[in-house]
């Protein structure tokens, strides 16, 4: 039996990296984000969630956003494109992979961890 979800509603930090390489970027680089999300709890091993932030590339919002019985899926939607995201819960944060939803073969990895205030 899997521990309860224990993510909790607020502000939260991560990085996303990008497999291909940028000039003066190299591949597999971090780019930073910051989200505000919010959880809607529906069982002890099911929450959704929804969001919106600002990383490098721009604002977004996050939707969609499932975690059930570990696993980790949402949309990132920006003005422009929209990405997939599925990955784990990894005790109190989520990682994973991510792809264009319109170009597949563009993708990279995604960590996500809750803010913690001294």
């Amino acid at each position: 039996m899997r521990p309860e979800l224990t993510f909790d509603s607020g502000s939260w930090h991560g990085f996303f990296t990008d497999d291909r390489a940028y000039p003066g970027r190299p591949a597999g680089q971090q780019w930073k984000l910051d989200v505000h999300l919010a959880f809607v709890i529906h069982s002890s091993d099911y929450r959704s969630f929804f969001g919106f932030g600002t990383d490098e590339i721009g604002e977004f919002q996050f939707t969609e956003g499932r975690v059930r019985a570990g696993a980790v899926s949402y949309f990132k939607q920006y003005s422009t494109h929209t990405v997939t995201y599925h990955g784990q819960q990894r005790g109190h944060m989520m990682s994973g992979r991510w792809f264009l939803t319109d170009f597949p073969w563009v993708q990279g990895g995604w960590s996500l961890w809750p803010h913690v205030q001294n």
